[in-house]
C-alpha cells in the first residue's frame, strides 16, 4: 500500500456524531496506535490490555458520561485502518460484546502493509499523527497529547517539553480552572 492511499485512508475516517459535535474516539484510538507503532510493539494487540488507557484518554479529552473505547476499537475496522485477529464470527456492523474484545485471544490492530509501512517511513506515521492532531484538536492540546499516548517524536521546529510539565500544572491548580475555579 503505497503513502499516500494510507493518507486517504486516515482523511477518510467516519466519526460518529453525538449532538452535532464529531466523536473522537477513532481519532484517539489511531493515536494511540501510532504511537505503539513508533514504539516498535506488537501490531496486534488485545483490548483488555490498553482499555484502561483508552478510557482515560476518552475521559482527558472527550468527557463523557461513559467512556466506551471498544466501539472504536472494533469500527475501524470499517474505515479499513483496522484488523483483528479473528472476528468470531460477529458481523462488522453490529459490536460485538465487550467480553469478546477482552479476550487474550482477540486482537486487533493495523493491517500488515499499514503497519508494516508506517515502520518503515516514520516520516508518514509522523505526518499521520500530526495530522490527526490538526484536523481533531485544538494546537493547545497537542504536546499533551502526545505525550498522554507515549509517542516518541517531536514536530519538526518545536523544543520537546517536558512530560511531567501537565500533572505539575494541574496539582498546582488543584486541577481547577485558575480562573473561574471550576474542575
Amino acid at each position: 500500500m503505497d503513502r499516500l492511499e494510507i493518507k486517504r485512508k486516515f482523511d477518510g475516517i467516519r466519526l460518529f456524531q453525538i449532538g452535532g459535535l464529531r466523536a473522537l474516539h477513532k481519532p484517539l484510538v489511531l493515536l494511540y496506535a501510532l504511537a505503539r507503532c513508533s514504539r516498535h510493539e506488537e501490531r496486534l494487540f488485545c483490548f483488555g490490555d490498553v482499555e484502561e488507557d483508552l478510557k482515560q484518554l476518552l475521559r482527558d479529552y472527550f468527557p463523557s458520561r461513559n467512556p466506551r473505547p471498544q466501539f472504536p476499537f472494533w469500527r475501524l475496522q470499517n474505515d479499513g485502518l483496522w484488523e483483528f485477529s479473528e472476528t468470531g464470527g460477529h458481523p462488522l456492523n453490529l459490536d460485538p460484546p465487550v467480553g469478546f474484545l477482552r479476550d487474550p485471544g482477540t486482537k486487533a490492530g493495523f493491517p500488515p502493509e499499514i503497519y508494516v509501512r508506517l515502520r518503515e517511513d516514520i516520516s508518514l506515521l509522523q505526518e499521520l499523527a500530526a495530522g490527526l492532531l490538526s484536523d481533531y484538536f485544538p494546537n493547545s492540546l497537542h504536546e499533551d497529547l502526545l505525550d498522554a499516548v507515549g509517542m516518541v517524536f517531536t514536530p519538526i521546529g518545536r523544543p520537546r517539553r517536558d512530560p511531567k510539565f501537565r500533572e505539575e500544572v494541574l496539582r498546582a491548580y488543584r486541577y481547577a480552572c485558575g480562573v473561574c475555579g471550576y474542575d
